[in-house]
């Protein structure tokens, strides 16, 4: 099933920032770690990115987690870590 990750990140910060975005699957056939995007964000500024990813659930499994992480290059503690979980059936 292929699908579109949606997202925006906004950069509070009176200065601009050079940012690593990371997404990994769990449960799911393939595509578990997909490779890392690097955005630069002005100051006071707002991304908005798509991602399309294919999502193939493991039989068993009635959720797939999906994993973000959010770095300032440079620095090593994420910016942001979010989990969410989908309901397989959903894809």
């Amino acid at each position: 099933n292929r699908v579109d990750l949606l997202y925006e990140i906004i950069n509070p910060a009176p200065v601009p920032r050079l940012i690593r975005a990371t997404i990994q699957f769990w449960q799911t056939r393939i595509q578990e770690k997909l490779p890392s995007k690097y955005f630069l964000i002005p100051a006071g500024g707002l991304l908005k990115s798509n991602l399309p990813v294919r999502i193939l659930p493991v039989a068993y499994a009635r959720n797939i987690r999906l994993d973000i992480r959010i770095w300032e290059v440079g620095v090593s503690e994420p910016l942001l870590h979010r989990t969410v979980s989908i309901p397989s059936k959903v894809l």
